[in-house]
């Protein structure tokens, strides 16, 4: 059985946090056993950048593409 992590939604605040973002992903996923929804159709994984160079960043420029870019950020609890 797998289990899904929903609504993930970190800030980045450099391009070059993407891959830190990604190597803690798979590193969850692997002592976890959960998964992350890496379609970007189910519309569960977002991205909101942070910094001066936040208005550069769109969909097409995003080095993980199962990332949407969103302009804000959604808390629960």
């Amino acid at each position: 059985m797998i289990g899904y992590v929903d609504d993930l939604n970190p800030v980045i605040t450099r391009v070059d946090e993407f891959e830190i973002c990604n190597s803690t992903l798979i590193l969850f996923e692997r002592v976890s056993g959960c998964k992350f929804h890496r379609d970007p159709s189910s519309q569960k994984c977002k991205v909101t950048p942070f910094g001066a160079w936040k208005e550069l960043l769109n969909q097409e420029t995003v080095p993980l593409p199962f990332l949407l870019v969103s302009d804000h950020l959604k808390y629960s609890g």
